[in-house]
């Protein structure tokens, strides 16, 4: 039954990320509004996760895969179902391009960030195979707290 609640949250939360993201930047121009929003619904799947469960191990694994971007690629699938309301079919391949600088929330991107620094002002590109290992490191090191 946890492995569900993961699921649901991590899936969800995705979901929301897809439609609140799009929805907000590409339709109203409110990038910063739908930010705040964002926290809003993760500490809210946090809390609502474990109250549910009585089990605060679903939620430190929730906060694992999503810091690990494993919620980013659920996003970039859900491009392929739903992107043409807003017209972005094809960003479902942006992890791929090399073009990520918004990832330096992760593990990877504020280790990186500490050590290397800005370049031109701007976050550095984490090129896809970082975004995978993280990913798969996230994943391995949630399965081991759920199985242990």
């Amino acid at each position: 039954m946890e492995l569900l609640w993961i699921l649901i949250s991590t899936f969800g939360f995705a979901l929301f990320d897809f439609f609140g993201y799009n929805f907000f930047t590409i339709k109203l121009n409110l990038e910063e509004d739908y930010r705040v929003a964002q926290v809003v619904i993760q500490i809210w799947i946090c809390l609502y996760l474990l109250i549910l469960t009585n089990n605060p191990i679903i939620v430190v694994i929730f906060i694992i895969l999503w810091f690990t971007f494993i919620c980013d690629w659920i996003y970039y699938l859900y491009c392929i179902p739903f992107g043409w309301i807003f017209g972005i079919t094809k960003e479902w391949k942006q992890p791929f391009k090399n073009v990520i600088r918004w990832g330096w929330w992760t593990p990877y991107g504020l280790f990186d960030l500490w050590i290397r620094g800005k370049e031109n002002g701007q976050f550095r590109i984490i090129k896809w195979p970082i975004l995978v290992t993280q990913s798969l490191i996230g994943i391995l090191i949630s399965l081991f707290i759920m199985y242990y």
